[in-house]
């Protein structure tokens, strides 16, 4: 349980300072600490938390531009959410993919 609540820790002051890049093509140290956070939940939290990480960190992407790993992420969060049968987490990953990305695959 230590575990779950250094890597939600981590992963929750930097979608606070992340929610946008601030470049034209995104921020470089901001994608290295999403990939950070990813991993690290990966490693020591739960599907339910690596979920929302992804979708996240999709929304990120999606603003950077990189259309193709934001469908990546928001793909794995949505096959999370079925195995979870997480219906909240599912309707977020519609939302995102409506709103930010149309041409995502729903």
């Amino acid at each position: 349980m230590q575990a779950v609540r250094r890597a939600v820790g981590r992963w929750r002051p930097l979608l606070r300072r992340l929610r946008r890049p601030r470049g034209g093509n995104g921020d470089t140290a901001a994608a290295a600490s999403f990939t950070g956070a990813i991993i690290s939940l990966r490693e020591q939290s739960t599907p339910y938390h690596l979920a929302h990480g992804l979708l996240d960190q999709a929304g990120y992407l999606l603003a950077a531009g990189d259309v193709e790993a934001a469908t990546a992420a928001i793909e794995e969060a949505r096959d999370i959410a079925e195995r979870l049968r997480c219906q909240p987490l599912l309707d977020r990953a519609a939302a995102l993919t409506k709103q930010d990305a149309p041409h995502v695959a729903s």
